[in-house]
């Protein structure tokens, strides 16, 4: 087996490999000639867990600062759907659940944490959840701002903890949670977009937009639980472009509708134009 310094560049050459390609520590051992042994033991200090059979679990350190667009798109994500709790053995752990038909959607963050915990059916009630017990993913989620117990105190996340520069995409991730996107014929026809949250993260979040809504109580959740809507045509719009704009990670069933409503508009704006040559 060969030496290696692993500060050298060649150990960050595998440690980027482990990131675009999670392998066995045996396979690993054998391509690089380290010592299985030591190449777990130092992969571990990089976030790389791995079960009793050598083959990897989770990247631990996937949240320890958020500086890429699915970075923030996740934690919106988890923000809205997810939660991290302390079980009945005292450890921390990471829980997440949607309807069944989203489980495509739950793979994606399952592959993007590079985890091999599986993916649950609960055909009672036509739903999905993710899982897993992981100490540094749990308290970096604290740390960002997915406290505990978050549903009537959460907060919007400051600029150390979401950049500017990625704060459309983590409000995306919240939308694709706890947001609505439908088409509504009723007293007029028109897209609604509609997200549910606290009032202290609701404030901020608009302010964020950049368009301030009306905050209307939520009568049929808990207390402190309010939603807003955006339902003037142009302003949705512009709200959804922004969303979406450079976006390369979203749920999929709301993309969709955001694409119809882009059409629906192009569309009404066209006839308008026709009526007026006329």
């Amino acid at each position: 087996m060969k030496k290696i310094d692993y500060n050298s560049n060649e150990y960050e050459k595998i440690y980027q490999e482990c990131i675009k390609n999670p392998d066995s520590i045996k396979n690993l051992s054998i391509k690089t000639g380290i010592p299985k042994d030591t190449l777990s033991r130092h992969l571990k200090k990089r976030g790389f867990i791995t079960n009793t059979n050598g083959k990897f679990e989770i990247n631990s350190n996937i949240f320890n600062i958020i500086n890429t667009e699915k970075k923030a798109y996740w934690l919106g994500f988890i923000y809205a759907d997810g939660c991290v709790y302390t079980d009945q053995k005292n450890h921390l752990r990471f829980e997440i659940g949607l309807q069944k038909s989203d489980k495509s959607h739950l793979s994606k963050l399952k592959k993007f944490l590079k985890s091999k915990h599986k993916i649950r059916i609960k055909e009672s009630s036509q739903s999905c959840q993710f899982g897993f017990t992981d100490k540094q993913i749990c308290k970096d989620l604290i740390k960002l701002g997915c406290v505990q117990r978050k549903s009537l105190i959460l907060t919007f996340p400051i600029k150390t903890q979401v950049p500017k520069n990625l704060i459309s995409h983590f409000i995306r991730g919240y939308v694709d949670g706890d947001g609505s996107i439908y088409y509504a014929n009723y007293p007029a026809e028109k897209y609604v977009l509609s997200i549910l949250g606290t009032k202290e993260f609701l404030t901020q979040m608009m302010l964020e937009i950049g368009i301030v809504k009306t905050l209307y109580k939520n009568k049929r959740h808990l207390n402190n639980t309010y939603f807003i809507q955006y339902s003037v045509q142009k302003e949705l719009l512009i709200v959804l472009d922004w969303l979406y704009k450079d976006a390369n990670i979203y749920l999929k069933r709301k993309n969709e509708t955001y694409l119809k409503f882009k059409k629906w508009i192009h569309e009404k704006e066209s006839k308008k134009k026709e009526l007026k040559q006329l």
